[in-house]
Formats: C-alpha cells, structure tokens, sequence
C-alpha cells in the first residue's frame, strides 16, 4: 500500500517513536504515511525525513537566526494551550494557502475529534504583549515531532516560521530527545525544502527499512520517478505499435467511496488510459506495480458520484485534462507482465479484434 492509516485511541510516548522511526507522520489525531503526494497536477513522492540531535549544532547562518530573535522577542514554550490569542494567528496565518483549510486551529490539530492523544506542546514568540508566532510539536521518549507553524505576515522578514524550528530544536536538544522529525520533503517541489536547512538531515527509505542520508539520496530512484519512467516507457512503446494511449494523474489512489467500500479500487496514482473514452462507464487501463515491478491490463469500471463538493476539492490545482477525477474499480485484470510486447498484443486482442 502506498498510503496508510491508523486511528489509535491511544499513543504512549514509545509508540510515537516507533511510528516516526517507521516513517510515519501526525494528521489529525490519526497518523499515517504514504510515498506519493499530488502537487498541481503532478506526482511527486514524499520524503520522511529526521534530524540526529546527538552531537548536533547549529552553523553560523543558524545560530545568527536564533541569537537575533532570541534578543528582539519573548518566548514561552510549554504544554500545548488552544485559546483565542492562537486561533487569531492561525485565521490570518492560512490566509496565504489556496485549497482547503481547515476552518480554526483545534480543528487542523484535532481533526473532528474534542480529545488529543498526542502530548503537544508549543514555542511561543511575542513582540511585547502580541503573539507574532508559535508552533506546535509533539513529544515522544526520545524524539520530536514538528506539526505545525505560525507566523504573523507583517514579521515575515524574520524567518519565524524557521526561527521556531530552531526553538523546537533547541528545547530538544535540552530535553534529551535523540530525534527530530521535520516532516517530509518532496524533491522537485521547492515548497518544503525549507526543512532541509536545519542540518545534515537523513530520510526514511520504506523499501530498505532504514534511515540514510539525505546528501545520499538517489533521485531517479524515488517512487514518483520510477513510476512516470515505467509508464512513459510503455507510452512509447504502445505508440511505435498504434496503440492509441493517454496517461493520467489519478488523485484518487488512496480513497474509497462511502457505500462502495467492497470493490477493488485502482491504487495506482498515474496510469494509462488506452483509447480514452471508448469504453461506455469504463476505462481499459495499464498500471506499473513498483514493487513487483510488471504492468497490467486492467479492465476499470468508472463509479460515477454526485460529490460536487469533493469532485471540486480534488480538482483544485489539477488540470483536468491529464488528471482524472472519477473512482476506478479493478473490474478484471487481463493480463500480469514485464513484457510489454504482451501487454500491446493482448491489447490488440481486445479492442482490433487481432
């Protein structure tokens, strides 16, 4: 699987270590991990990535953020404490994200639920009495979770959304936690490599089932790339043979819909589409397995919704035009193979009759 979920009703300290040690990240009050992430209409894959706090320092350039900030602000880090004064900043804070947002702050920290199970605390930064920024972190035994930052617009120009980084950091180091967990990165989208410049980060590799550095990594290894190489490649293949084919993003990978929860859905987020929109109510697709590594021919049944608000949530940032929004059941599977002269043949068989 590429995305999982878990919804445990209660997390003691050790288990959160494991759960990050796993690659495996807060959301809500659930956790979970996933490899692929889907970006204005392209697929990227997600980079679990941690930071060795033993024998860490900060450089310079890092040091002249904390030291500055520490002398022109007040800060108070403690027990997590959800009030008005931080519900503010997080109304104005979202206002520089596009799509959807979760409404107030408990309820992007929380989810829908009234009760936490993670032991949250929070790095305050105060200009006098106004509270201009503060994160929220969560502890396990040996480790620290970074899940959120705030800051307020009119200090952009003093790094508060890393300068809390650092704090939380910095509290760690002092706290004796081994590990800090920043989240993911996801290479080619530069949204998130702010993360990387706390140090020598290393990441999570779920096929290895280990923590490398990231300086190591192998960029034309990453799922997302492996995937768009294999799919490109039979394209190609499919065209030098008239085979008529288009390849989609397919957002809807990881989810299920309500009252079709028995069917077999299409878990792959990019396929190919062979001669789109011939099939009434149904698509004849090629996926490529990154794990078993073959492709198949899938004959997929398109359950069609009336989720107008859903449909337009997935929609946003995605091209319509290359990505394709409608569910997909596993209807039959053809044929299993890494030979793509028996994909086109047998593709062939069915749609020429030869």
């Amino acid at each position: 699987m590429f995305t999982e979920f878990h919804y445990p009703e209660f997390l003691p300290h050790q288990k959160l270590d494991e759960y990050l040690a796993r690659g495996w990240f807060r959301m809500g009050q659930m956790i979970f991990t996933c490899r692929f992430l889907c970006f204005e209409g392209k697929l990227y894959t997600a980079v679990w990535t941690r930071l060795d706090l033993e024998g860490y320092t900060f450089r310079k350039s890092l040091r002249k953020i904390f030291n500055r900030n520490n002398k022109r602000f007040r800060v108070v880090i403690r027990r997590a404490v959800f009030d008005k004064e931080k519900n503010d900043l997080y109304l104005i804070h979202r206002q520089r994200f596009g799509g959807h947002v979760s409404s107030n702050l408990r309820k992007s920290l929380f989810g829908d639920a009234d009760y936490n199970i993670y032991d949250t605390w929070e790095s305050c930064v105060y200009d006098g009495d106004q509270l201009i920024a503060a994160s929220f972190f969560d502890l396990g035994n040996n480790s620290i979770a970074s899940i959120m930052g705030l800051f307020h617009p009119d200090y952009a120009k003093y790094s508060l959304g890393f300068y809390t980084m650092l704090l939380e950091i910095d509290f760690g180091k002092k706290s004796g936690a081994k590990y800090y967990y920043p989240g993911y990165v996801v290479p080619y989208y530069l949204k998130f490599d702010y993360k990387l410049r706390i140090g020598d980060t290393d990441y999570y590799d779920p096929d290895q089932k280990k923590w490398l550095p990231y300086s190591k990594i192998d960029f034309d290894k990453l799922s997302s790339s492996l995937l768009i190489h294999q799919l490109k490649k039979a394209q190609q293949y499919f065209r030098e043979k008239n085979i008529r084919t288009d390849i989609f993003l397919y957002p809807l990978y990881e989810r299920v819909l309500f009252g079709h929860e028995y069917k077999n859905f299409l878990r792959s987020p990019l396929f190919i589409s062979c001669y789109h929109q011939q099939f009434e109510g149904a698509l004849l697709i090629v996926e490529y397995d990154i794990f078993k590594q073959v492709y198949r021919l899938i004959y997929a049944g398109i359950i069609e919704h009336n989720h107008a608000a859903f449909k337009n949530a997935m929609r946003n940032g995605h091209d319509e035009k290359t990505s394709f929004f409608d569910f997909l059941s596993k209807e039959k599977i053809f044929i299993e193979s890494d030979n793509l002269e028996e994909i086109s043949e047998k593709i062939n068989r069915l749609i020429l009759g030869r």
